[in-house]
């Protein structure tokens, strides 16, 4: 009774009070105290991952605020009360407007109505809205109507103001399709455009005879259409098309045509480690038949796993004459100033082109591409990707030809399921699977099928009931090791399995060959799938010479959020995504990015004036401050140093560029060397938030609550039971409430106020994980989850536990870097132990002072 939630969006003042973008969206909780409401909590509604804002954060924005307005058609919970809180701190008081609720719950889009209002179902909504919510509804309905019919439902619509009603006037006259199977949403033709043969090139016949020995006879349309745009003349390009169009080979045809002609190396970019071996792999069986050297460069720590794993390790690149490499790994050696180690470079390939619009991948990789272009001026630049909304301003900003290419050369089926519960999802899957195997033996093809869900646990369920019902299935995600990982994919590629069941790591570039995809549910994680993504694992679907069409399967269930902080449920995300244009990359950059980037160009090349500086800037896609004053904040803050009209990068500027951290957080690390241990410092500014209940736990919660519990523990259905909420705890046994008290007393020994939302918990489980590793000397993964498990009613995934030590070893020697910087020699060489520690522990001596 003393809890409320509200909305808060913050829209700019001088915007017309129509449709806007708000530049920030959050949901503000609010506790009754003594003296009125007060906010506790402030989650923002604009990331795509859960993410908390300090209370006080709600009444500054407020406070800021040229004017308030709510909703007229909500009940200001307790008038008096509220407004007491807007007297109480000087805020402008409220005024009552009508409001678009699809537009603010759906487009995240603040709408004042002011004269022309419809209701959806009672709730007020823009014309556009309504037209839109009409739309999905027949379609739900299973009626399309043609041109003639929608001009008469909008003129009913436009009558009544109400969707329902317009609604309730139509029949089931025009059905999705005329096909026998009720399923099918439509049918995406293939086409195949101009083709060439492999002869035409002007190749050596020992290059041309390699490619057709691993399956390069012809060229696909896309390859002959960036032929055509100058691909081997030196031209740089950006490719865009479909799954299966044959994009890499088009990358491989400018490296080797470069290679051959003596213009410099061939090097390919990943964001993924497991994308950069595999393509290694690929590259190292294929070229080495043609005596050209194939390097890697992922930049792992050598840590000692036992047989848990393999490590990947990386080559003497200046060796090579093809390096294959992931976007950090590359950009390593541009900040550390080893340029010179690449020697010539005649060709840069960056796959997966579309990380641009990753929040905070995206400036990264504008900034590799930036320093790429101004350290190797002569290299030909190809970027690769399926999906990009705004392909053509990318390609003119970075002054690249654009090659797109939208035809499939085979047709895609897309079919839609609403079904009533999980079960029926499970065993419709399992029908799926079996028809794909039995129609591909009638066409003679290899019919595999690949299931996406939106969280690992849920991915080794659907596997483990499919194999009960003998279907040959296996779960494959990134909280598995490398060595696990490798052999899914190779049992897959020689049809052990029928289906693989997977997450986004899956979706975002590992290459698998099937004939099938199924959307088991249109979410990720805590999330709703983005249209970008859905086009990119939707192209997995069938493959060009190796199957005849594709067929993509989305399963919805009306009416249900997978989480319930969700605002859509699955049928509307659903019929969004197979509608709605790609989104855009956007461009937004934060301060501390900006600076990191800027650092990241002085660090590459040691000095520069600032007139390079901002060339260097205008040219990369992500800007938005002055110049000037991103070179104020770095002299300020002793990274770089004014000398004789030149800016020069110092150590600690050096250091920290290395270590891809902001100049913030190098002189936060400065400070906590003086009153933190490593530990206490990596914990903080590397916490780890992989953390899962252990999976018995997680049973007895899901069955408690009777719903979807997401296994993490950080996550905001968790952190809602560890607030206490009533209503979730009233349906959990005391012992299951026992273990899950147990666990954030383990997490949350600090007696912060607002635990779980102070952020202790993830630097807690970074410490738990790394003193396991180092006082208990313990070599193997797996054994490290059986600790977390037995002890402490958690559980990590090796692929997870993994990666987050070697990212803590990376962390921690830039932790020892900075220290020899500032003269803390001895402070240094315990940070080096402890590394030594983490990476070896079974041949160190137990650490002291971590």
């Amino acid at each position: 009774e003393k809890k409320h939630s509200v909305d808060l969006f913050v829209v700019p003042v001088d915007s017309s009070l129509q449709r806007t973008t708000p530049v920030l969206m959050g949901r503000a909780i609010f506790y009754f105290e003594e003296n009125g409401y007060r906010p506790i909590r402030f989650i923002n509604l604009k990331s795509r991952l859960m993410e908390y804002f300090k209370p006080d954060e709600v009444t500054r924005v407020l406070k800021n605020a040229t004017y308030v307005i709510f909703p007229k058609e909500e009940e200001i919970w307790d008038k008096e009360e509220i407004l007491h809180y807007f007297s109480v701190f000087k805020i402008p008081k409220p005024k009552q407007a009508y409001f678009c609720v699809r537009c603010k719950e759906e487009k995240r889009l603040v709408t004042v109505l002011v004269n022309d209002k419809y209701y959806w179902y009672g709730r007020p909504v823009c014309k556009s809205c309504a037209n839109e919510a009409l739309k999905r509804e027949l379609r739900v309905k299973g009626i399309i109507p043609q041109a003639s019919l929608w001009k008469v439902v909008k003129n009913k619509l436009d009558q009544t103001k109400e969707v329902g009603t317009a609604v309730e006037l139509m029949t089931r006259t025009t059905r999705i399709h005329d096909h026998k199977d009720s399923s099918l949403y439509d049918i995406i033709p293939g086409k195949l455009g101009e083709t060439q043969s492999l002869e035409t090139l002007e190749f050596p016949e020992e290059v041309l005879e390699t490619w057709k020995r691993w399956g390069k006879k012809i060229l696909l349309p896309a390859q002959v259409l960036a032929l055509k745009s100058g691909l081997l003349q030196g031209n740089d390009l950006l490719v865009v098309a479909g799954t299966s169009s044959g994009k890499t080979f088009i990358g491989e045809l400018a490296g080797i045509n470069n290679l051959l002609k003596n213009q410099g190396k061939f090097l390919f970019l990943t964001p993924l480690v497991a994308l950069t071996n595999q393509k290694y792999e690929t590259f190292k069986k294929i070229y080495s038949e043609l005596n050209f050297k194939v390097g890697i460069r992922v930049g792992m720590s050598r840590i000692d796993v036992g047989k848990d794993d393999e490590i990947i390790l990386d080559t003497d690149i200046s060796k090579n004459d093809i390096i294959v490499g992931t976007f950090e790994a590359i950009d390593w050696l541009l900040r550390a100033g080893h340029k010179r180690v690449f020697g010539k470079i005649g060709t840069v390939v960056i796959d997966e082109f579309q990380v641009l619009a990753e929040e905070e991948r995206g400036p990264e990789l504008d900034g590799l591409i930036t320093r790429l272009k101004t350290l190797f001026p002569r290299a030909q630049i190809i970027g690769l990707s399926a999906t990009i909304g705004n392909k053509q301003e990318l390609a003119n900003h970075y002054s690249m030809r654009l090659v797109s290419y939208e035809d499939r050369p085979i047709p895609l089926h897309r079919h839609v399921y609403l079904l009533e519960e999980d079960a029926d999802k499970v065993a419709l899957i399992a029908s799926l699977v079996r028809e794909e195997l039995q129609y591909s033996k009638r066409e003679k093809f290899r019919g595999q099928t690949i299931v996406f869900s939106n969280s690992r646990r849920r991915c080794e369920e659907i596997s483990e009931l499919l194999s009960k019902k003998r279907i040959k299935a296996m779960y494959y995600h990134s909280g598995l090791t490398y060595k696990e990982r490798k052999n899914i994919e190779f049992r897959f590629e020689h049809g052990v399995y029928d289906v693989i069941v997977t997450t986004a790591a899956l979706g975002a570039g590992v290459d698998f060959a099937a004939s099938q995809v199924i959307f088991e549910t249109p979410a990720m994680g805590n999330r709703w799938l983005t249209v970008a993504e859905f086009h990119q694992m939707m192209g997995r679907a069938g493959r060009f010479g190796k199957h005849k069409r594709g067929k993509v399967v989305l399963l919805l269930k009306p009416e249900t959020r997978v989480f319930g902080n969700m605002r859509k449920n699955e049928e509307e995300v659903g019929f969004e995504l197979l509608t709605s244009p790609i989104e855009p990359v956007e461009g937004k950059i934060t301060f501390d990015q900006e600076l990191e980037q800027a650092l990241a160009f002085l660090s590459s090349r040691t000095k520069a004036t600032q007139k390079q500086v901002e060339q260097y800037r205008k040219k990369s896609y992500y800007y938005a401050t002055s110049t000037s004053k991103i070179i104020d904040h770095l002299t300020k803050s002793k990274m770089i140093l004014p000398r004789n009209n030149e800016l020069l990068i110092t150590k600690i500027g050096r250091e920290t560029s290395t270590s891809f951290m902001s100049p913030t957080m190098a002189i936060q690390i400065v400070k906590m060397l003086k009153t933190h241990t490593p530990l206490e410092i990596v914990a903080t500014i590397e916490p780890f938030t992989q953390m899962h209940l252990s999976r018995k736990l997680h049973t007895l919660l899901e069955h408690s609550l009777g719903i979807n519990v997401p296994s993490n523990v950080f996550s905001g259905l968790i952190s809602d039971i560890f607030h206490g909420e009533k209503d979730l705890i009233k349906n959990i046994d005391r012992a299951t409430v026992k273990r899950i008290f147990n666990i954030f007393k383990v997490l949350y020994p600090c007696n912060h106020k607002n635990a779980p939302d102070c952020g202790c918990g993830e630097k807690e489980a970074a410490k738990l994980i790394l003193k396991i590793r180092v006082q208990e000397k313990i070599r193997s993964l797996i054994k490290i989850g059986t600790i977390l498990e037995s002890t402490y009613d958690l559980f990590a995934y090796p692929g997870d536990l993994l990666s987050y030590l070697d990212v803590a070893v990376h962390r921690l020697d830039a932790i020892r870097r900075i220290a020899k910087v500032i003269k803390k020699d001895e402070y240094a060489d315990n940070v080096k132990d402890l590394i030594e520690s983490i990476e070896k522990p079974a041949k160190q001596k137990r650490v002291q002072n971590a």
